[in-house]
């Protein structure tokens, strides 16, 4: 059914990162957390911002300057823990975004 509603044109898809949202926040402080538990330094804000989109384990590697997968895997757990943790999804919509959805609304409406 859901392979044939996107086939159809029936589906919509949302790319939340950094297209309608704004996560920078929200994986900032989980980065900076999982790092601050590992006894490192807080990296400045263009570090955490190209953690906006590449994999944690790429990120983490070139953080840590490592490869040692133990050590990533560690970071990555503590990252996940402090995400999952109520209250910890930080982002910002746009104030285009519910227009965007009405507008969307509208149009599905007039074709159907």
């Amino acid at each position: 059914m859901a392979a044939s509603a996107v086939k159809n044109g029936r589906c919509l898809l949302f790319d939340l990162d950094g297209t309608l949202t704004d996560n920078y926040e929200g994986i900032s402080r989980c980065v900076i957390h999982a790092l601050e538990a590992m006894g490192c330094v807080r990296p400045d804000d263009l570090v955490l911002r190209g953690c906006v989109g590449p994999p944690l384990r790429h990120s983490f590697a070139r953080i840590l300057a490592t490869d040692d997968r133990e050590q990533i895997e560690s970071a990555i757990t503590l990252y996940r823990d402090f995400a999952d943790a109520p209250a910890k999804h930080d982002f910002e919509s746009p104030a285009a975004v519910p227009h965007i959805f009405q507008e969307r609304m509208l149009l599905h409406a007039a074709n159907h």
